[in-house]
């Protein structure tokens, strides 16, 4: 259900929309290309906190299975929701701050902490692509190995890689069961890990074939139609005609599922390896599809 309602709206449409800035059909009444760039990555930043609020505010909590309204406060709150509502009155601050220098106040000591953020929200995404890339290059693995290849190589424990801590809880827990490769439960099946002095944890099963396709299916097939549909609607009964909102609101519909899906099944602990995966396929897929929507829209409009 998350990743069918929330797709990739921000990263990869806007560098696709702002690729095609100069497009004649963008591009209206001689308005100047950086006039349409400008106008593109406005619309983008302006709908940004709005997708993070409703991907972590009702997305997260569904992908965890928050059943009940205790449940779901529980976890609305968490830090991407503070963050955008912490950011709001951080802007409004920021606005008045040069009134306030005007009038001879010194920002100058928050300039280690203005730094430190700044480095702070530039690493982020190389971390999320580094992660994410780690998963779906395990995902990839396993795809090869179930066709018979030659010889299964060794996977790299890429979280002890990202997560030193990670790391040394991995090795406690070998030093601790030292004796498993002797008694049968060295194997890498998840059945036999569960299955310490004779306890055997129940197993989470994974999402077949079929469900990755239905995902890809509606999310960038059925999305796209009612992501043209709403643009019909809008620009029909309330006279939007604008082409870079109209393009702007259908690249928004026909992407496929949000990166933040990796990231959301590693904080709640569940589902990993199925949002790997799923990110994978379509994500493979995109490369056509993206192609192909952005043709029928701009013939559209």
């Amino acid at each position: 259900m998350t990743a069918v309602a929330f797709p990739n709206s921000f990263s990869v449409p806007m560098t696709m929309l702002l690729a095609i800035g100069s497009h004649p059909l963008l591009a209206q009444d001689g308005e100047a290309v950086q006039d349409v760039e400008d106008r593109i990555s406005m619309l983008f930043l302006a709908s940004y906190p709005f997708w993070v609020v409703a991907r972590w505010g009702i997305g997260f909590p569904v992908l965890t299975g928050a059943l009940s309204f205790e449940q779901w406060r529980q976890k609305v709150l968490n830090p991407p929701v503070k963050a955008c509502l912490l950011s709001l009155p951080v802007a409004l601050a920021l606005q008045h701050a040069h009134a306030l220098q005007s009038w001879g106040v010194s920002f100058d000591f928050f300039q280690p902490v203005t730094t430190a953020v700044g480095y702070a929200g530039r690493c982020s995404v190389p971390l999320l692509l580094m992660a994410l890339g780690s998963k779906v290059d395990s995902i990839s693995a396993e795809i090869w190995d179930t066709r018979g290849g030659p010889g299964e190589a060794p996977k790299a424990n890429y979280q002890a890689l990202l997560i030193p801590s990670i790391a040394s809880r991995g090795q406690h827990a070998d030093s601790e069961s030292g004796t498993s490769e002797t008694t049968g439960n060295g194997s890498d099946d998840p059945k036999e890990k569960s299955e310490v002095n004779g306890n055997e944890a129940p197993s989470v099963p994974s999402m077949p074939l079929r469900g990755h396709l239905a995902v890809l299916l509606l999310r960038q097939l059925f999305g796209a139609l009612l992501g043209l549909l709403m643009a019909y609607l809008v620009r029909r009964f309330c006279g939007i005609t604008d082409h870079v909102v109209l393009m702007t609101l259908l690249l928004q519909s026909c992407g496929p599922p949000m990166i933040n899906l990796s990231v959301m099944a590693g904080v709640s602990g569940s589902a990993q390896r199925d949002s790997a995966k799923l990110l994978l396929i379509t994500y493979a897929a995109s490369v056509f599809t993206w192609v192909i929507w952005m043709t029928i829209y701009l013939s559209w409009l």
